[in-house]
């Protein structure tokens, strides 16, 4: 498949066969496919036995897109990748983001307009609440 794919490509077929950027990093187990976006946008794939992954391209994050793996090949793709399970976020070309850092857990406070607070002092007097 990635052959064919990448001899369409090759040949000029590009308009033919879907090619924008050939990926080969994409082809690491040959059981991968690219995903298909729904009317709704969101992403699936075309065979009920693979999963959605974010693939990474190594050296080229811009280029994250979504694609169907076999199960079996999961667990390839995210050692030598890092690539997450499920679509990528806004259905491709961006990687999913950082998750927060544990130490900065979200607020309940509402947002507050006033200035942050300047640091501790020892010769300015204490806020007036």
């Amino acid at each position: 498949m990635k052959f064919l794919f990448t001899l369409s490509c090759s040949l000029g077929l590009a308009a033919l066969a879907g090619c924008a950027d050939v990926d080969d990093s994409m082809y690491l187990t040959g059981t991968e496919e690219h995903a298909i976006r729904t009317e709704n946008g969101q992403y699936v794939c075309p065979s009920p036995k693979k999963v959605l992954v974010c693939h990474i391209p190594p050296g080229n994050p811009e280029n994250a897109h979504t694609i169907c793996l076999s199960t079996n090949a999961v667990d390839a793709h995210q050692s030598h990748h890092g690539d997450p399970i499920g679509a990528c976020d806004h259905g491709g070309g961006e990687p999913p983001p950082e998750d927060p850092p544990p130490d900065d857990p979200p607020s309940d406070d509402p947002p507050s307009d006033d200035p942050p607070p300047p640091p501790d002092d020892p010769e300015q007097p204490p806020p007036v609440l």
